[in-house]
């Protein structure tokens, strides 16, 4: 407890700044500093050194007096090269071979020859598998049981083994794994399997927001040797690392999906078995689309209908953590949704403006004090401002059905408000559903038509993509489709005769720029 007295006392010390704060002095830290080109050190022993990297060891060594151990013997030596470079011991008929050979060349046609070897990929590309957190099943494997494997993860495995045995060059061995699937049909298709570096990461209970986190951890990690995922909650204190950092990656690797139809590294005709398996594995990818797609048309209707609910939800509670911080919640039919829920709360902070043509008398209503709401809001529908259902330029208008529905019901308080406003959107959505010839929306007025676009429209809070109706679904229909889902990795997981499967690969796909707002509300 001393200690950390004192070391908060250091902190507040008058014009003692506290330690390891600024990015000024963080980006002088020599890990950011532009690569260059050092001279080489002068050294006494010059007949010892071989390449430029020997002089630098030498120069070090001779500073305190010691050089380099004596040249091991043969026999030791090409154990060492063997272990180094393939990770197995060289033979007894290899070993006296070498012994043997004196020639100048013999050390390095025996290097040339191990890089060659499909050895040499597997044992330097286990490596980079560990920095890939690669792994051939899935996290919760007591929960999963057999059904743990990740049947095409070793195409991943062998993607790394191949890059580096055909020498691929780094830069592109980082863009394949980071956007293979952008790469255009010129990519050799066996590179697409790169993409496993992004999509064979734990599943955190398919919370996709640690999903996402783990994406972030492990590309800044392998690539930057920079601990970036800090920055999800706070800016880094010992390097320049800010939080906007982190949801500008977030955003990117948010934009992406894993598909459920992955691309075929083979054809299926090409391999035993493989047309009867493609057509058993599309069988059931059928069925997961068929449900997705039937959820995706009856929620979306749904939560247009209920636009009005979900806004006087907004307005009269305060955010539940929920929204923020839940994920994989037991929903019922009747719940609100939560990530829904929390657009409606920002889509309403945006839209109730004093300028808005829907939402001014809104903002006006809602600022007036509550101990004489009644009669404040008496006078305001009664004033120049809101009286008239055609506002004077100097407004810039409002919505006539709008004005005519506040002075039309009893506004003794907010929530009054609130429910007008929930009700005039219902009103509008039912009107649009009644058949009128000639009309894809009923035969909506202007007025009518604002609200009716403000439900079905683009900035929609209710509007989601189809990708996340999984998220959305009530519990029974949530636990099919898992079940659907399962089922994609069951079949390849459980087939009685695995070599005879077509090889797919890991992919992504890209979609619009995900806005990582609600992220980082679920750590703020």
């Amino acid at each position: 407890m001393a200690i950390f007295g004192l070391a908060m006392a250091l902190t507040q010390c008058p014009g003692r700044a506290a330690p390891g704060q600024s990015f000024e002095e963080a980006r002088k830290h020599w890990a950011y500093q532009p690569l260059r080109q050092p001279a080489i050190p002068a050294v006494r022993s010059r007949n010892q050194v071989q390449s430029p990297i020997d002089s630098f060891l030498l120069a070090k060594l001779e500073e305190k007096g010691l050089t380099f151990a004596p040249p091991a013997e043969r026999r030791t030596l090409l154990r060492r090269v063997y272990y180094d470079l393939i990770g197995l011991p060289p033979t007894l008929e290899e070993i006296r071979a070498f012994e043997r050979d004196s020639s100048p060349g013999a050390f390095a046609r025996v290097v040339d020859r191990l890089l060659a070897s499909p050895r040499y990929g597997e044992r330097w590309g286990r490596h980079w598998l560990d920095v890939a957190r690669y792994a051939d099943t899935k996290d919760l494997v007591l929960a999963y049981g057999k059904d743990a494997l990740r049947p095409y993860a070793y195409t991943y495995r062998d993607y790394v083994i191949r890059a580096f045995n055909e020498n691929l060059p780094f830069n592109r061995f980082v863009e394949d794994q980071l956007s293979a699937d952008l790469a255009g049909p010129s990519l050799p298709r066996w590179r697409l399997a790169a993409l496993g570096f992004l999509t064979l990461g734990r599943l955190f209970d398919n919370n996709p927001n640690d999903q996402i986190d783990d994406q972030i951890d492990t590309t800044t990690r392998g690539f930057l040797a920079l601990t970036v995922a800090c920055a999800r909650c706070h800016d880094h204190k010992y390097d320049a690392i800010t939080q906007k950092d982190y949801y500008g990656l977030y955003g990117v690797f948010a934009s992406t999906e894993r598909p459920y139809d992955l691309p075929l590294l083979e054809d299926p005709k090409t391999v035993p078995g493989g047309t009867d398996f493609e057509a058993q594995l599309e069988q059931a990818r059928k069925e997961l689309e068929q449900q997705i797609d039937t959820e995706f048309a009856r929620l979306s209707e749904t939560f247009k209908q209920r636009f009005g609910d979900y806004l006087f939800r907004a307005a009269t509670t305060e955010p539940d953590i929920t929204e923020t911080s839940q994920f994989a919640l037991s929903l019922t039919p009747d719940d609100f949704r939560p990530s829904l829920m929390l657009k409606t709360r920002r889509w309403l902070q945006r839209r109730a403006n004093p300028k808005d043509h829907v939402f001014g008398p809104w903002a006006a209503l809602m600022a007036l004090p509550d101990e004489e709401f009644e009669k404040g809001a008496a006078q305001l529908l009664s004033s120049k401002l809101l009286s008239s259902s055609a506002p004077d330029e100097s407004t810039g208008g409002f919505n006539r059905l709008v004005l005519i529905a506040l002075r039309r019901s009893a506004l003794t308080n907010k929530v009054a408000v609130a429910q007008t406003y929930a009700q005039l959107f219902r009103d509008a959505y039912e009107e649009s559903k009644k058949p009128v010839a000639g009309s894809p929306n009923g035969g909506l007025s202007e007025d009518q038509k604002e609200l009716f676009e403000m439900i079905t429209g683009p900035d929609s809070p209710i509007r989601f993509e189809r990708r996340d109706t999984p998220n959305l679904m009530s519990r029974p229909d949530k636990d099919r489709y898992n079940g659907l889902v399962a089922n994609l990795d069951k079949i390849p997981a459980n087939a009685t005769n695995p070599p005879t499967m077509p090889t797919f690969l890991n992919a992504v796909t890209r979609r619009v720029p995900a806005n990582p707002l609600h992220a980082r509300s679920s750590r703020s």
